[in-house]
């Protein structure tokens, strides 16, 4: 069993994970055990429901379904079942023969740890995430708005990575923090050229149109106070400038909704059952409309104007 320092916890799995950080060993938060074949011929098993799909890459889908003692299955047309248990910290790999495990691991550390934060109550958003000098600013938006593109400017211009493309939002005693994730951003080959300065390029046996970096050496185990959460909206033409507006609390909890990284997953009957954690989410800490040029040469003045409103005492949450 290999054990792993992530997500602000200790990860023991039977797969080997050489992107992350092993360590000697410790009390597990999650673990992951491996099984050959599928827990059921064909569909799941009388019990389980299905709750929701998602697409994953082009041929390949994943489906979630539950049952009436709070387990998950999600099945991945490619790597097999993930089993999650009721409470989030075991998670079953039924590999069919033959398993790209390189695969298995980009689900486990996506939509499958994600749900499993799910199962213990702890919210998780697509999106990207740096530590400013002691406070986490969280940039979510669909695709191709510049999420990673941002927090690589940011972490180039001194601040510290804490996620790509998973943000895992804890909220212990109603004081909002967001978890360490992994030390890589996946950025198209044009922002490549721009960010990334300090990190560096990773062959992760993948086909895929994007460059993937690593960035080593920071310290960001124990996560940050979350500070701002921005909805990015690229805009373009002279008048485009970086400008944020906060959106009231209800808005702002349905832009959470929407960039839930399960939502599709869940389905909506489960999703809107979080609308007053995510309602109380904005209402501490802010969701903002943040305007950004479509213009990687103006990433130096967004980045200039972050830091300026998270460097005073409240200054993030106006």
């Amino acid at each position: 069993m290999h054990h792993y320092r992530v997500f602000g916890g200790v990860f023991a799995s039977e797969l080997a994970f050489p992107e992350l950080s092993e360590i000697d060993a410790g009390a597990p938060d999650w673990s992951l055990e491996r099984r050959a074949g599928s827990p059921t011929p064909g569909a799941p098993s009388a019990g389980w429901r299905r709750c929701g799909s998602s697409p994953v890459e082009d041929g390949v889908d994943c489906v979630l379904h539950c049952n009436e003692a709070g387990a998950l299955r999600v099945r991945y047309d490619d790597t097999g079942v993930f089993e999650i248990s009721p409470s989030g910290g075991r998670i079953t790999w039924f590999a069919p023969e033959g398993a790209d495990e390189a695969r298995a691991r980009k689900d486990v550390l996506g939509r499958v740890i994600a749900l499993a934060f799910q199962q213990a109550g702890v919210l998780t958003l697509h999106g990207s995430a740096v530590d400013l000098g002691g406070r986490a600013v969280c940039f979510i938006a669909p695709k191709f708005h510049g999420k990673s593109t941002t927090a690589a400017a940011l972490v180039d211009a001194g601040g510290t990575l804490l996620a790509d493309d998973l943000v895992v939002v804890d909220d212990p005693g109603g004081t909002p923090r967001l978890r360490p994730t992994l030390d890589t951003v996946h950025l198209w080959p044009d922002a490549a050229r721009h960010v990334g300065r300090g990190a560096s390029p990773v062959d992760d046996g993948a086909d895929q149109a994007k460059v993937q970096v690593a960035y080593r050496g920071g310290d960001a185990l124990q996560g940050a106070p979350l500070d701002g959460i921005y909805l990015l909206v690229p805009t373009e033409g002279p008048d485009a400038a970086v400008r944020r507006r906060r959106l009231d609390d209800t808005t702002g909890a349905m832009v959470l909704l929407g960039q839930l990284k399960v939502g599709d997953l869940l389905g909506a009957p489960a999703v809107l059952d979080l609308l007053p954690e995510a309602t109380g989410l904005a209402r501490r800490v802010g969701v903002h409309r943040l305007e950004v040029p479509r213009d990687l040469s103006r990433l130096p003045a967004l980045v200039d104007q972050l830091g300026r409103w998270h460097a005073g005492p409240e200054s993030g949450r106006s």
